[in-house]
């Protein structure tokens, strides 16, 4: 088992950079991905869902505002938060920026119109 630490990790920017986000894919699979997200102070991951992939967040570094369904709250370092499928949801990094865990996992058995 390969063991990595985020100092080692390559980032790419999302979207040329607009977004203020790097991102880093530490294995992708049929089934899902995990990935490491680096914001800048302030970056947002605009609102958005899923329609067939649950998607869990852990916060490495730094402080993350999450929205889910019009809800916010704080996510500190060493939390965790789950966002179902089809809910919406935004990302929005703290004053200092942060550095996340992301892992999404494919629900095969569901059909991308069901709630």
């Amino acid at each position: 088992m390969e063991t990595l630490s985020i100092e080692e990790v390559k980032w790419d920017d999302l979207s040329d950079g607009k977004l203020g986000i790097a991102q880093s894919v530490i294995n992708s699979m049929d089934s899902g991905t995990i990935r490491f997200l680096r914001f800048k102070p302030g970056a947002i991951y605009p609102m958005h869902h899923h329609p067939d992939r649950f998607e869990w967040v852990y916060v490495v570094e730094g402080t993350m505002e999450t929205e889910i369904e019009g809800e916010k709250s704080i996510m500190k370092k060493g939390e965790f938060r789950s966002f179902p499928v089809m809910v919406k949801h935004s990302l929005k990094a703290g004053k200092n920026g942060s550095t996340v865990i992301i892992c999404s996992l494919i629900c095969r058995n569901r059909k991308a119109s069901e709630p």
